[in-house]
């Protein structure tokens, strides 16, 4: 069971307003952009906030108006670079809220209409960086003119307002670097956060986890290869993600599991369901290519699962503080996962360590502190 847990100062926050503007709402499309600002709303909300939450409405979205006290509201779902067009439903919706925060994080695309009709309604704008591909040089390519012109559009208008915003917040150290590089822009490093599981119930078996949206830049692909080089192992590997629009990942991972009866496609699983996994599992295989700070490695360490991941290491964390291994070959991955597997008193070395640092670095109360805290340093400077 997990639960977040009530502040120990709930009326700090009294008489504040946020109001969250995403393209996604966590109980409806799980991410880890959506998941964070679920925690975030939550945390703020004991703490006596008042929490509105905006979000793209698609066919699957709640008709509900309130969550667990939260107020919802809807906006049309558009095409990723046609969000500006919602500035109309946003006038609306942010003229009743006159939030004193608008906090965004996701897509970039509501940046500049939000910072815009701040300027008519009052509050602070927030934004929370997801991704290291949001920092860097975009390098529009593009078959269509007409594409590659809304693009740039997209990108000018975030650069534009990104420099006029109140905050901005980093997941790492690194994005910091490419904020200062690339943007030349000061921003606070707030690692994402996460409630501390408890150990009730924990049953370690063979088994790895693969955890993500099936996105090009996760390379999903390379699990079947590690699975399909340890057939000979009795290992059991789980993929578990939002096959969003690639098809041809899904039938590579339907192929194999014929092929291969120690390899399973779980899908989209709810969030319970995979907390759940993480009891069972004894590593976290992580394939990408980039990321930003993975929720899925915080998630993992805080159930003590050692992450070995084929190229991102955020911060250097794994390596520096021995959270597991990071390599950039196939070969290395799978002499590290027959490593950790087979020798147990390594595997409960490096689990303990992993838990111990989770909650000592990443706990959510200490992270929604740190958030208000920034936010109040505001008005002292």
């Amino acid at each position: 069971m997990m639960r977040i847990e009530s502040p120990h100062q709930s009326s700090a926050g009294n008489n504040k307003s946020i109001c969250f503007i995403m393209e996604l709402f966590f109980l409806e499309v799980k991410g880890g952009s959506e998941i964070q600002a679920w925690f975030l709303a939550q945390g703020l909300k004991m703490r006596g906030w008042s929490v509105h939450y905006v979000r793209e409405k698609g066919k699957n979205g709640s008709n509900e108006k309130t969550i667990k006290g939260i107020s919802l509201y809807s906006i049309p779902s558009r095409h990723t670079k046609l969000k500006f067009l919602n500035i109309f439903s946003l006038f609306k919706i942010m003229k009743q809220i006159k939030a004193d925060y608008w906090y965004l994080r996701g897509t970039v695309s509501y940046v500049f209409p939000v910072w815009l009709l701040s300027k008519c309604f009052g509050g602070k704008v927030i934004w929370n960086c997801s991704s290291d591909v949001q920092l860097s040089p975009i390098h529009i390519r593009s078959n269509y003119l007409l594409l590659r012109i809304l693009s740039y559009f997209d990108r000018m208008l975030f650069l534009w307002a990104v420099r006029r915003i109140s905050f901005i917040f980093l997941q790492s150290f690194y994005q910091q670097k490419l904020l200062n590089t690339y943007l030349g822009l000061k921003g606070t490093v707030l690692y994402n956060f996460h409630p501390i599981p408890d150990r009730k119930n924990v049953q370690r078996s063979q088994l790895i986890l693969w955890v993500g949206r099936l996105e090009s830049r996760k390379d999903p692909s390379k699990i079947v290869e590690i699975a399909n080089r340890l057939k000979d192992k009795p290992y059991q590997f789980y993929v578990i993600g939002n096959p969003m629009t690639n098809t041809a990942c899904q039938s590579l991972f339907f192929s194999t599991e014929k092929e291969n009866r120690k390899f399973r496609y779980l899908g989209e699983l709810k969030w319970e369901e995979i907390l759940q996994l993480y009891r069972r599992a004894k590593i976290l295989v992580n394939t990408s290519f980039v990321e930003g700070f993975s929720n899925t490695f915080i998630e993992a360490w805080m159930h003590g699962l050692p992450v070995i991941s084929l190229k991102v290491d955020p911060d250097n964390l794994i390596t520096s503080k021995g959270l597991g291994f990071v390599t950039n070959t196939i070969a290395k991955m799978e002499l590290f996962i027959r490593t950790v597997m087979e020798d147990e008193a390594l595997f409960l070395k490096l689990s303990e360590r992993c838990r111990t640092f989770a909650i000592e670095n990443f706990s959510i109360e200490q992270k929604i502190d740190d958030f208000i805290g920034a936010l109040d340093m505001s008005f002292i400077e």
